[in-house]
């Protein structure tokens, strides 16, 4: 199997921040693609200090405002609008919200652009982040996918963990289980409590120094540390 490109909510967070002025100053409103169009939408809405609205609220002349529902929005007050959506794999979905909104180009000037594209589709976009290979999950595809509500885990075996076809990885409840399925199996697992992908483990103790493993004993390493630190001066 090819390496898992898997992105959480934080890599995205982070990838919107540094590449953050490759966005135009301009921009009106931003319009995210449903579903997984809005949380990138949201975060560039917050940071741009613009509205938002996912595209069917847009189609019916909405969008979102604090303190109000269904508020309607004024031609005049909005001119350059920008349409964004998550991952581009095949360009169906964008090309489909192209179409969506050509009846409306006379009076708004549109432009398209994916946080994650996979190679090949750029000419399909204005703008784009970070170029990605196949396979790739992220992390907020979890509530669409419904992984939670799908996943049984069998109790009976040790670690806990369990399959689903429809994933390149494992799925273990927590991130202590999911490196000990790992160990076991060899295989990549997503951890369900932390959002963790484990593709390599280290020793146990490489694992306690950065505190991927039993957070807390490294907190308290570090605080008897310091303790000593101190002490150490005092009695100097």
């Amino acid at each position: 199997m090819n390496t898992l490109n898997y992105r959480n909510v934080s890599d995205l967070n982070n990838l919107i921040l540094r590449k953050l002025s490759s966005f135009s100053r301009d921009y009106d409103l931003i319009i995210g693609l449903p579903e997984s169009g809005l949380m990138p939408a949201n975060l560039l809405a917050l940071y741009l200090n613009r509205p938002f609205t996912d595209l069917n609220s847009f189609l019916n002349g909405h969008i979102y405002k604090a303190g109000e529902r269904g508020s309607f929005f004024s031609n005049k007050k909005f001119k350059h609008v920008l349409v964004i959506d998550d991952l581009m794999r095949s360009g169906e979905t964008m090309a489909k919200a192209r179409e969506a909104l050509s009846g409306m180009n006379d009076r708004f000037e549109f432009s398209f652009c994916v946080v994650y594209l996979v190679d090949g589709n750029q000419d399909k976009v204005d703008l784009y982040l970070e170029t990605i290979e196949e396979p790739t999950f992220m992390q907020w595809h979890m509530i669409r996918d419904g992984i939670r509500e799908k996943t049984v885990f069998n109790k009976q075996t040790t670690p806990v963990y369990c399959e689903d076809p429809n994933y390149p990885f494992l799925l273990a409840p927590t991130t202590i289980q999911a490196i000990a399925t790992f160990r076991k199996t060899g295989k990549v697992v997503l951890s369900l409590s932390d959002f963790d992908l484990i593709e390599s483990v280290d020793s146990m103790w490489s694992d306690l120094r950065s505190g991927r493993f039993l957070p807390g004993v490294k907190q308290a390493a570090v605080q008897l540390r310091n303790t000593l630190k101190r002490i150490r001066k005092k009695l100097k």
